[in-house]
């Protein structure tokens, strides 16, 4: 088992703890902070200079990451704006991230065997 994974299970689980922790500060910072901090000022139109933000951290990534995060930046602060909270995103963050990671265990598995 320990020629699969190269680290101890402890040390795996506190990087995808980390991980995770990760995308809760960039939920907290673009749809709390940005969204609901200037909510209050202009309405709805926070989502669009968040998004436009948000989108910006992408810049040097794959094109289609880039694109789809200003898209899913908008998704993602429409949906927050609208519940009035940051759990949808939340869900959407941590779901692919883990979602990729499991995959690339699974990878890395299949190869070797």
């Amino acid at each position: 088992m320990q020629d699969m994974l190269p680290h101890s299970w402890w040390t795996r689980i506190l990087y995808e703890i980390s991980y995770g922790i990760d995308f809760i500060t960039i939920e907290l910072f673009f749809r709390g902070f940005l969204v609901f901090a200037f909510v209050r000022y202009v309405g709805a139109d926070a989502i669009l200079p968040m998004a436009v933000f948000y989108c910006s951290i992408h810049f040097g990534k794959p094109l289609f990451e880039c694109i789809s995060s200003f898209l899913g930046g908008l998704l993602l602060g429409i949906v927050a704006y609208r519940t009035q909270t940051i759990v949808g995103g939340l869900v959407v963050h941590l779901g692919i991230a883990w979602l990729m990671e499991i995959g690339a265990i699974a990878g890395n598995f299949m190869k070797k065997h």
